[in-house]
């Protein structure tokens, strides 16, 4: 070999995301199987824009959400976007935020706050399951957002079989997630027994 290195071939730009409701295979920059609750969460960053594209594809009906850091215990504190598609077909999605250990809110009715979800697309699967794409803006746009940020960030993710805002989840689970890069670290969920 001569060691004269051939420069690779340039990379093709990834293609917009497209928020319909659909997911197409390498529209997502990063994608995360949580094997445990059968659930796909997808997404880019897109800094120029300022922006997070996220998509959720639940095995439920019902709705299907995303919580970035709660501080606890279990959900509180987190900034949650949540939504379902109804039996009409109709996508209905809020921004959310946990101000209690088991309960949430929407942004906008708990003073000071304001719905920051820029775009959502949504449909019921064939198989009954849920598909939820959401676009929010990478800083806190009020008091109730968390910044997305490069490093680690707990999460916490989660459906249920009820196409409501406030039913009980029936699966969920917790990670780190960096969305700069696409690290994600599986990490065990807070204890649900009650609180002291």
């Amino acid at each position: 070999s001569s060691g004269v290195m051939r420069p690779s071939a340039p990379q093709p730009p990834r293609p917009e995301v497209d928020v319909d409701g659909r997911i197409a295979p390498d529209e997502y920059a990063h994608a995360y199987y949580a094997a445990e609750i059968d659930l796909w969460l997808y997404w880019t960053v897109d800094e120029a824009k300022g922006l997070i594209y996220l998509g959720l594809k639940s095995p439920a009906p019902g709705w299907v959400a995303i919580s970035f850091a709660p501080t606890g215990p279990r959900m509180k504190g987190g900034d949650i976007l949540i939504g379902y598609v109804d039996e009409g077909g109709a996508v209905r999605v809020r921004d959310d935020y946990a101000h209690e250990v088991v309960s949430h809110a929407a942004d906008a009715e708990l003073g000071e706050g304001t719905d920051d979800i820029r775009a959502a697309a949504g449909r019921r699967t064939p198989e009954g399951g849920t598909v939820l794409e959401l676009v929010r803006p990478l800083t806190a746009a009020d008091p109730y957002d968390k910044p997305i940020q490069p490093g680690l960030m707990r999460v916490q993710l989660a459906y249920s079989e009820v196409a409501d805002f406030e039913s009980y989840h029936t699966a969920r689970v917790q990670l780190e997630v960096d969305f700069f890069t696409g690290e994600v670290k599986p990490v065990p969920l807070p204890s649900t027994a009650p609180p002291p």
